[in-house]
């Protein structure tokens, strides 16, 4: 029997903010930060007053923890 891959959706963009990318996954920002530190979820970039990740980055991680990826654009 197999089981089914989670899929997660993510936009087609460069960057999201580190809130948009802690929901792609529904996570809140305490699971975020602690997926960042002990499971190498990237590690947000600041871009002026923003943190933001790439979801290049988000992408590569999820398809290393054997997730399904849908693109979509935003």
């Amino acid at each position: 029997m197999t089981t089914q891959r989670e899929t997660v959706a993510i936009p087609d963009c460069v960057y999201v903010d580190e809130t948009f990318a802690a929901s792609i996954f529904g996570f809140d920002m305490d699971r975020l930060y602690y997926m960042q530190s002990w499971n190498s979820f990237p590690i947000p970039t600041q871009i002026g007053k923003l943190l933001v990740i790439r979801t290049s980055d988000i992408a590569r991680w999820a398809k290393n923890r054997d997730y399904s990826i849908t693109r979509y654009a935003i």
